[in-house]
């Protein structure tokens, strides 16, 4: 019930905003009337004044009221307007007529008629009302009031006097805002009229301005193609030539664009490249993407050169079509190849001075270094030939001892030797196999610390993890423990500590070996692999350079890694990554190029 209410007194909205402006002032005063009929009606009934005169008016009038708000309802708003203004004038009239003419004061109402009229239907017609009021009350001017009995008394004529001035009033303040809106709203079209034409000349103009730059670009684009060096052509879709700019008419060997009439892309390519260069144009138009690669191109006289050619889509003359790009890098290749060439022979050179170098160094380091031993095997042979007789049973064990051990360490040099010759070859046996590393590692450590005599002291540390199974190739990495810790002995002083921790988990055996020797210079660490290489610090230690060349050839085999960290005359430590399981792949490094 509510809603319906709501829905009948609320004013109708249309696409017009001035039709819909006076639907809304209609709206109110239908609304104002049939409201003042109803009071009109109760106060009838209560005063119990000509009922029955007056209800029938005031239904008719009520119908009458709706029936307007129904069709204004239905977008009939001047129709409806119009005929509201006329059927309040005649009321008025009959009324004023009846009741002693232009003295009474429903003559007054004729004030708000014209105010209805000029709201709703606009100035003339306010006027053509006004004149029609003023000559209405000039024909009812000489009727004689005492003779109608139905003459208001005064306090009714107050009563409806300050009813008409009231809403004389209210029509007056709607119809001043309306008015205000209207010319608020006829400034604001002005405004955005003014906004438009103006924002339209200045796109006008900015076009014209675009346009005239549009020219001068394409002029200077053109210019810029015709006297590039760059050979530039545009080919269609199938690879047939639509434009080429001097340079590129050049690069192919024509003369004019009549030569290429029947001449397309893919016919200038050598039969390699024919197919592939049709393959790409499909896929920069499909992809809609850029294309660049190196062809061999063979221009109209048949001869052959290089090109880098690149392809944009692009729009020519309203068709989609390629840019191509050439360049003729036959130069430039033929350039390229003999750097090549000339770096091939510098690496070959340097690599046969390498050699030379070190097999000048291994001459020198096994002469040096086998004169030592071979000296005291002498001396210790010719001592037991002459004084055998005179030598002690002790003395003589010693001696042969002494010889013993010169041996040992020839042939270790010599294994040494062959095992670099073999890893450089590609011979180098790699035999892994299952093996419990702590049990392996105290093994070696305890045959290492007997071949010393107990010149170091020493600190052994092995975890409780490291019993599980590793893939290790015993004999190299015998080799990789012996070298390291052969190496700590060797450049450091007596009545030190060197110490060997090996530490084990799931994945990998992690080996440190650390001494308190001599170090090494921090800008010779990454020589320190290299065959042969000695330190400046260590030139008075003998020594031939090749246990960490080996130890490391040995831990990558494994497919592992050796670091070192030094620091000179405080140190260095070695630390080692075994991996427990090999990866099934050779490692190739230092030379190596197959395993055996």
């Amino acid at each position: 019930m509510i809603n319906a209410a709501r829905k009948w007194l609320r004013s109708p909205e249309f696409e017009d905003e001035d039709k819909t402006r006076i639907a809304s002032l209609l709206n109110i005063i239908l609304l104002f009337g049939m409201g003042i009929n109803i009071i009109d009606a109760a106060t009838v009934l209560l005063l119990n004044s000509r009922p029955a005169t007056t209800l029938s008016i005031n239904i008719t009038t009520f119908v009458m009221l709706g029936s307007f708000l129904y069709f204004a309802r239905q977008g009939h708003v001047a129709l409806t307007s119009l005929a509201a203004c006329i059927t309040f004038w005649v009321g008025i009239a009959v009324g004023m007529w009846n009741m002693g003419g232009v003295l009474n004061p429903i003559f007054g109402g004729y004030i708000v008629v014209i105010l209805i009229a000029g709201l709703l239907l606009g100035g003339r017609a306010a006027t053509i009302f006004a004149i029609v009021s003023a000559i209405a009350g000039l024909l009812s001017y000489n009727l004689d009031p005492s003779v109608d009995q139905y003459l208001p008394n005064p306090t009714a004529v107050a009563t409806m006097l300050g009813m008409e001035f009231f809403i004389g009033a209210f029509l007056l303040y709607l119809a001043d805002r309306s008015i205000k809106q209207a010319f608020e709203r006829a400034r604001r079209d002005e405004t955005a009229l003014k906004e438009i034409n103006h924002n339209l000349g200045r796109e006008i103009t900015e076009r014209q301005q675009i346009e005239n730059a549009l020219r001068e670009s394409e002029e200077r684009y053109r210019q810029l193609l015709e006297m590039s060096p760059i050979a530039i052509q545009v080919i269609d879709p199938a690879t047939q030539m639509m434009y080429a700019n001097p340079a590129g008419l050049k690069l192919i060997g024509a003369t004019s664009m009549d030569d290429l009439k029947s001449v397309s892309l893919m016919d200038l390519m050598t039969p390699e490249f024919s197919k592939t260069i049709g393959l790409t144009v499909e896929r920069v138009i499909k992809d809609k993407s850029n294309a660049s690669a190196e062809y061999a191109m063979q221009r109209l006289d048949r001869s052959v050169i290089d090109v880098e050619l690149g392809l944009i889509p692009i729009t020519y003359q309203g068709e989609a079509a390629l840019l191509s790009v050439v360049a003729d890098i036959t130069e430039r290749k033929r350039a390229h190849e003999e750097r090549i060439r000339a770096e091939r022979l510098r690496v070959e050179l340097e690599k046969e001075g390498r050699l030379l170098s070190l097999k000048g160094n291994f001459i020198g380091l096994v002469s040096h270094e086998f004169r030592t031993p071979l000296s005291i095997i002498q001396s210790s042979k010719d001592l037991l030939e002459r004084y055998h007789s005179r030598l002690t049973e002790e003395q003589r064990v010693e001696y042969l001892h002494k010889i013993e051990m010169q041996v040992k360490t020839m042939v270790g040099m010599l294994d040494d030797i062959i095992t670099l010759n073999k890893a450089n070859s590609g011979m180098l046996e790699f035999q892994p196999e299952p093996i419990p590393l702590s049990s392996f590692c105290n093994s070696v450590f305890e045959d290492f610390k007997k071949s010393v005599n107990g010149l170091r002291e020493w600190n052994f540390v092995i975890a409780n993890t490291c019993s599980q199974l590793y893939q290790i190739d015993t004999k190299l990495w015998r080799r990789v423990l012996w070298n390291l810790m052969s190496n700590a002995v060797k450049f450091s002083p007596e009545n030190t500590v060197i110490n060997v921790e090996i530490n084990c988990n799931d994945e990998q055996a992690t080996f440190k070996i650390s001494d308190k020797g001599m170090g090494i210079p921090a800008d010779e660490i990454e020589k320190i692999y290299e065959p042969f290489y000695r330190c400046k610090n260590v030139q008075g230690t003998r020594g031939m350079g090749l246990g960490l060349t080996i130890a490391k050839t040995a831990v990558e085999l494994h497919g592992g890694t050796i670091t070192c960290h030094s620091q000179e005359k405080t140190g260095t430590t070695f630390e080692v990554q075994l991996p427990r399981v090999l990866s099934g792949k050779s490692i190739n490094s230092g030379g190596i190029d197959k395993v055996r």
